[in-house]
């Protein structure tokens, strides 16, 4: 949802405070840590909505291994707390604010993280910018082969059972999950053989289903192919079109 939504529309639509926090790129267990070691730390919300597609289960070659490497975040956050907790000077402080930035030139590992991905996908100003038809053959081309390779869509297990938890336990935290099947380009949506994003689709619904969210919303055409700023991100003006989407899909 960092660049799919317009946030600020959505608060003045329906006078809810609303963020764009999530971290780009990111699988669930990152999230669960981003979500829970830092966010909540700063903000204690009542809703979560989620973004998702067939890229957040897709799987590799290999089922057995598709998750995220997060030793570097276990180390930094080890490191944090062992610095900080023995301050009497910061009793009563929010200490992960005071760890997350080390001035260069060594980075954390946690910042690490932040900058690589907010300064590639971060929350934008005003982008009208389309898909070049150069991009778009090249695209084309990469779709054809995948096509031809007969492959389709494999959800990686490991990533399915990890989402279902981690949209579980927000439900156990007395937080709503609202999980949309973001807008996706009509030439993304023939990736597959036919009926094959279909079933994605269905598999992600029914996983927010049987994890306890409240909705699971498909939007994943409720943006035109002239509104995306690359092949799977949506410029400005579609971030509006799928905000008034957003809107009416859902009884906020």
């Amino acid at each position: 949802m960092l660049s799919a939504a317009d946030a600020g529309a959505f608060t003045a639509a329906t006078g809810i405070p609303s963020y764009n926090a999530s971290l780009p790129r990111a699988g669930p267990e990152l999230l669960e840590l981003w979500l829970f070691d830092e966010l909540f730390r700063l903000i204690e919300p009542d809703t979560v909505v989620w973004g998702m597609n067939w890229r957040r289960l897709v799987a590799g070659e290999d089922l057995s291994d598709c998750g995220e490497d997060l030793t570097a975040w276990a180390h930094a956050s080890d490191l944090r707390d062992r610095t900080f907790a023995p301050v009497p000077g910061l009793e009563g402080h929010d200490h992960s604010s005071l760890a997350l930035r080390v001035p260069p030139p060594h980075p954390s590992p946690i910042q690490a993280v932040f900058d690589d991905r907010y300064t590639a996908y971060g929350n934008r100003g005003p982008d009208e910018r389309t898909i070049e038809s150069d991009e778009l053959a090249a695209w084309r081309s990469e779709i054809a082969l995948e096509r031809a390779a007969g492959d389709g869509f494999r959800a990686c297990p490991l990533l399915l059972e990890r989402y279902s938890s981690l949209i579980e336990r927000l439900v156990g935290e007395g937080i709503e999950v609202v999980v949309v099947l973001v807008a996706q380009h009509t030439e993304d949506s023939g990736r597959w053989a036919d009926g094959e994003m279909d079933a994605a689709n269905a598999l992600i619904l029914e996983l927010a289903s049987r994890s306890g969210a409240v909705a699971g919303v498909d939007l994943s055409r409720s943006v035109s192919d002239d509104r995306f700023r690359d092949p799977v991100h949506v410029n400005s003006i579609g971030a509006a079109d799928f905000t008034t989407a957003l809107l009416e899909a859902y009884d906020w």
